[in-house]
């Protein structure tokens, strides 16, 4: 050793080290246990929809979608309880909706179970994502970002570094018992695509870029639907109404939905 000091440096080192791996070690593992639970805990709901959605926020918060945001693990519990609350009404309607009225029984079963199952399985989701974003953290490893702007090849051309920007396009529909989910026809409806002030309608495969001050802009890629823990896996937006709250699972009382397109393009700085 070369001192005392270089000594206990080594040795708070050492004990720090060994905390942060018995926090990861315990977080991992009761993080990949309460995964366990609650994917069997919710094959009980007997609903095939909510399972495979929860299967994917699951998947998402795996892949650190929601980053460091703990408002999303505890808001997720909020909704499980709500559900476990209104099921035994909602589900039923969900049914007679989705099947008529054969679907009345299975609506009532899903409803029972989902009183009981929707609580329990929220709060081991708080279990699991709060444990892991613990053994996240223990490891302190930190997010890198990029400081400077990629280059692209359009027409095997390189492209310089160009002013990237996205072009939304929001698609709206209608549930309608007779025909399903369509585009909407109610007065005041909003049309079936527009732009972000949700009155002007558009043709969104007729759209050309933006001309920003006479620069020339091209499309970068195809029209791809905007996901996140906001949406469900196909992006949409659900609600009573369209002047009304949006959620992102379709409730039996949901009558109508949103989702954005979104397409991105840049300016053409060809040989700079």
């Amino acid at each position: 050793t070369e001192g005392p000091g270089e000594f206990a440096r080594g040795v708070a080192k050492g004990t720090g080290s060994l905390l942060f791996s018995t926090i990861y070690g315990s977080a991992s593992t009761v993080s990949k246990l309460s995964r366990t639970v609650g994917k069997g805990v919710s094959l009980l709901s007997l609903d095939s929809e909510w399972t495979q959605n929860r299967q994917m926020e699951q998947r998402n918060s795996e892949n650190d979608l929601h980053g460091d945001n703990y408002s999303y693990v505890f808001s997720g519990l909020a909704i499980g309880m709500l559900r476990g609350l209104t099921s035994v009404v909602t589900e039923p309607i969900k049914g007679v909706k989705k099947d008529g009225v054969v679907g009345i029984i299975p609506g009532v079963a899903k409803g029972i179970s989902g009183t009981l199952v929707h609580p329990t399985v929220a709060a081991v989701d708080v279990v699991t994502n709060t444990s892991a974003r613990l053994a996240k953290w223990s490891t302190g490893k930190v997010k890198t970002t990029r400081m400077r702007k990629p280059r692209h090849f359009l027409d095997n051309r390189l492209v310089g570094f160009s002013l990237i920007g996205t072009v939304c396009v929001y698609e709206h529909q209608r549930y309608i018992i007779v025909k399903g989910w369509t585009a909407p026809m109610v007065l005041n409806d909003p049309p079936n695509f527009s732009d972000e002030t949700h009155v002007t309608p558009v043709e969104k495969d007729k759209l050309t870029p933006p001309n920003l001050g006479g620069s020339g802009t091209v499309w970068m890629a195809d029209w791809y639907v905007d996901k996140n823990e906001g949406t469900d896996e196909q992006g949409w937006q659900y609600a009573v109404d369209f002047r009304m709250p949006y959620h992102p699972h379709n409730l039996a009382i949901d009558c109508v939905r949103y989702r954005c397109w979104k397409r991105k393009y840049m300016v053409d700085n060809t040989g700079t």
